[in-house]
């Protein structure tokens, strides 16, 4: 018996815990249904789960409350229990991120112009002077090239130089057309402004390329919060009302980020949400059921927001529930196990009143729990939140039967001549009888608890009285023996 405790006892340290109910489900119609569509149709990326933080304060939508979210979420990526977990596109996103990525591309678009209108200027004055050149063939190229370069923002190469040299060579051997103004209208200014154009085409080149790109424009967050520090207060509020406006192609999205309550045009707004996208490896999993990494990874994420005066930050996602839902486990095993094991141990002591016997009713339970959890490990049954009324319900069912072997041990014990391992293949052979046997058996067995064995002289001349088998009375006597 003590070797097959071990044996099977040993199956705990292989008991596993689970929030998931899904071993308690049936072959229904609706189960079926429900796996089809999870199979079939997808709302997302696939085995993508996400967290979401709330964020609250005075004003999020202030430098310093932008600024922080920013840093936070760059603290996620660098974080190494969470980048392991997190999506390879677009892990983080807020509304701190989407003002500052516009502000960082309307900046852009407007540098792109300034250079737009810096290489059109430097294209006139090319055609002007090319158009001077042609008239005055005794004027020297290379000095008329050099004083558009010097007074013009856009750097001109030596090759833009030979390129420029070679259209002057072309129209001053060309037939002179007295039609056209030069350099005005005309074919001849048609062609000036043609190759002005190709002497600055790579810049031109440059900037088409650039603009098509802006849309598609990912600054890093190191460049978004350095962004975000250079705008003044009065510019966030602007570029707040810019993007949240509603009418902007941005908006959409920034708004996603912002509780429904908020009117558009308005800069100031006590809370807002930042959502961190995590990638699981083993697969899609029940809502409350996430792997270990991603509750160890949204763990780190509630363990990482920022905290100020007046910003709180509170972290919602499956794997915060997952957290939960075991610690709520474990609260309510530690709860309601101690006091099962207590209220029982209070009737041992006040029936019994012999630690021998409290001793073997305890080891009664502790044996049924051993061999109940350690069965669970060896058949891969993990603990789960139905497990928590089995506890209660073992600890008072062992007692019962627990009982049951005391009392008839006590029983043989009365017998002197009867060998000690007999006596208890006796109790344990009769107490499972008992207990199988109707309830007014039982309820006469429970009786017994509170008889005590008498002496063989009192059970002579008890029986010789009455003619009775021996039996113990209820005397005040055996009752305090």
């Amino acid at each position: 018996m003590l070797v097959a405790s071990v044996v099977v006892g040993s199956g705990v340290t292989m008991l596993d815990r689970s929030t998931s109910l899904d071993q308690f489900q049936t072959d229904a119609d609706e189960a079926d249904a429900l796996d089809y569509v999870e199979t079939n149709f997808s709302s997302g990326a696939e085995n993508a789960t996400r967290a979401q933080v709330i964020i609250q304060d005075e004003d999020v939508l202030d430098r310093e409350t932008l600024v922080a979210m920013v840093e936070y979420e760059q603290s996620i990526r660098n974080n190494e229990t969470i980048n392991e977990t997190l999506a390879d596109e677009n892990p983080t996103a807020s509304v701190a991120q989407t003002l500052a990525t516009t502000s960082i591309r309307e900046n852009r678009i407007e540098d792109l112009r300034d250079r737009q209108h810096e290489l059109n200027e430097t294209s006139t004055a090319l055609d002007n002077t090319l158009e001077s050149l042609v008239s005055n063939p005794n004027r020297r190229v290379r000095p008329a090239f050099e004083s558009v370069d010097a007074n013009s923002s856009v750097n001109l190469t030596e090759e833009d130089y030979h390129l420029f040299n070679s259209t002057v060579a072309e129209r001053r051997a060309a037939p002179t057309n007295e039609t056209a103004p030069a350099g005005q209208s005309g074919a001849d200014g048609v062609e000036n402004r043609n190759q002005s154009k190709n002497i600055l085409a790579d810049e031109y080149a440059n900037v088409s390329n650039e603009q098509a790109e802006i849309a598609d424009l990912d600054p890093t967050l190191d460049e978004q919060i350095e962004e975000l520090q250079s705008l003044s207060d009065s510019q966030i509020d602007d570029l707040s009302a810019d993007v949240l406006a509603g009418n902007a192609s941005q908006s959409s999205r920034a708004l996603a980020f912002i509780p429904e309550y908020y009117e558009p045009g308005s800069s100031d707004v006590n809370a807002t949400l930042l959502v961190v996208t995590q990638e699981s490896s083993g697969g899609s999993f029940a809502p409350g059921d996430a792997p270990e990494a991603i509750e160890e990874a949204q763990t780190a994420i509630a363990d990482l927001t920022p905290e100020g005066e007046s910003m709180s930050a509170l972290v919602y996602g499956d794997g915060i529930v997952s957290t939960e839902i075991l610690d709520s486990m474990i609260d309510s095993v530690l709860l309601v196990g101690p006091l099962a094991a207590a209220f029982v141990l209070f009737v041992l002591v006040v029936v019994y009143r012999d630690p021998l016997d409290i001793l073997l009713g305890l080891g009664g339970i502790g044996l049924v729990l051993v061999w109940t959890f350690g069965t669970m490990g060896w058949f891969d049954i993990a603990f789960s939140q139905p497990f928590i009324v089995v506890l209660v319900l073992l600890i008072g069912l062992s007692i019962d039967y627990g009982l049951h072997v005391v009392m008839r041990y006590r029983e043989e014990r009365e017998d002197e001549d009867t060998p000690p391992r007999k006596r208890w293949l006796s109790a344990s052979g009769a107490s499972a009888s008992r207990s199988s046997t109707s309830p007014q058996r039982q309820l006469s067995a429970f009786s017994r608890i509170l008889r005590v064995p008498c002496r063989s002289s009192e059970r002579s001349a008890s029986s010789a009285r009455s003619g009775s088998s021996p039996r113990c009375s209820f005397s005040a006597s055996s009752s305090r023996h």
